[in-house]
């Protein structure tokens, strides 16, 4: 994990991020699990950027990023999936029980800027009425 505080504009950001990548025994059996997770903090709340393919491998390093900001208690989590080629279902349960989590201390999860297959896995799932769906990081905030 790498992380990088900047200034900008007089508020502290801080950026975190983790690359999760096959290690020698995965290399065996090919398997295309690599996440990169990039969280900037914003006044109204963490954005969390994820990109790559969140396969089954990259579960565990995105389980923990979700722990961290359910004991935030943050009261507003956006989750930019914009660079997701796409999504598992054990990565959209790890959506929920943030939400979930969220919710009990009156924060919420916001999606943004879903790719169309991305969209249409949560469509499928129907959690499409869990979440809120932006089309953008921005209108996400806005709102």
């Amino acid at each position: 994990m790498k992380s990088e505080t900047a200034e900008m504009n007089g508020n502290r950001i801080n950026h975190r991020r983790y690359n999760h990548q096959t290690n020698a025994s995965q290399e065996q059996y090919p398997m295309p699990h690599d996440l990169e997770i990039h969280i900037d903090e914003h006044p109204h709340g963490p954005i969390v950027h994820l990109k790559g393919d969140p396969g089954v491998g990259a579960g565990h390093s995105l389980e923990i990023e979700m722990t961290r900001l359910c004991a935030r208690r943050a009261p507003l989590v956006i989750l930019d999936l914009s660079e997701l080629t796409m999504i598992s279902s054990l990565v959209m349960g790890q959506f929920i029980a943030l939400q979930r989590s969220l919710s009990r201390t009156g924060g919420q999860v916001r999606l943004a800027s879903l790719t169309p297959i991305v969209l249409e896995c949560f469509q499928r799932a129907r959690l499409d009425n869990v979440f809120k769906i932006f089309s953008d990081v921005p209108t996400a905030l806005a709102i």
